[in-house]
């Protein structure tokens, strides 16, 4: 959508001067959110191509962090297939956009038992958020150990950040000790755009413990 951004920035200064029209303002600021941000070319790539591979998963319990009014078709799209999808934000304002009693508002990189409990998910979807929230090398460190905290071993995690805002999440020990790229049904493990600074990585989460522990049938495609 060309003149997005300025648009959405317009629509935010409207917002704090007019509070009275702050509803209909905001109805239409995720009317044009969306709008620009499905318009991106890898915004595309991720309805057109990612996100039909991971709902065609047998993923029972996915986790999809950050939530926008143009995240909402994607969490339906994930629970077709009878998978059971928790939303998370740090932001309380955006729990309008989850998935109503399985969203939780909380830090990513602060996951406790309370939150959710340990391999509690099959899939994890982390798309915009490092470099737009977990920015610095300490966050991205504990965000790496939260996810592989609540991820099953073989489970699938996909990361979505733009080169430039942050460093790479994949030269991180913490990320390669607990993380393997893998290619994926013509998907390959870091898919990077010409248009902008978007990459997507996809991982899986290494084995712990004594013998396999990957589930077989999320992996099938591998």
């Amino acid at each position: 959508m060309k003149g997005g951004n300025t648009i959405l920035k317009m629509l935010d200064s409207a917002q704090a001067t007019l509070p009275v029209a702050g509803v209909a303002l905001q109805r239409l600021r995720d009317r044009v959110e969306s709008t620009h941000f499905r318009s991106l070319e890898d915004r595309r790539f991720f309805s057109d191509r990612i996100l039909p591979f991971l709902a065609a998963q047998s993923a029972r319990e996915i986790l999809y962090v950050g939530c926008r009014s143009y995240t909402e078709d994607a969490v339906a799209r994930l629970g077709q297939s009878g998978a059971r999808v928790w939303t998370t934000d740090i932001d309380p304002d955006a729990a309008r956009y989850g998935n109503g009693a399985h969203h939780r508002t909380l830090d990513i990189t602060e996951i406790t038992s309370e939150s959710f409990p340990v391999s509690q998910f099959d899939m994890i979807c982390l798309n915009g958020i490092i470099g737009h929230g977990v920015d610095a090398d300490p966050a991205i460190t504990k965000l790496m150990l939260a996810l592989s905290r609540v991820l099953v071993p073989g489970g699938l995690l996909l990361i979505g950040w733009n080169r430039g805002r942050s460093s790479d999440p994949m030269g991180f020990a913490e990320t390669r000790s607990n993380f393997e790229p893998v290619n994926m049904d013509r998907l390959a493990s870091r898919t990077g755009f010409a248009s902008n600074d978007h990459v997507f990585d996809m991982l899986v989460r290494s084995n712990s413990g004594t013998g396999d522990h990957r589930n077989p049938e999320l992996l099938a495609s591998a």
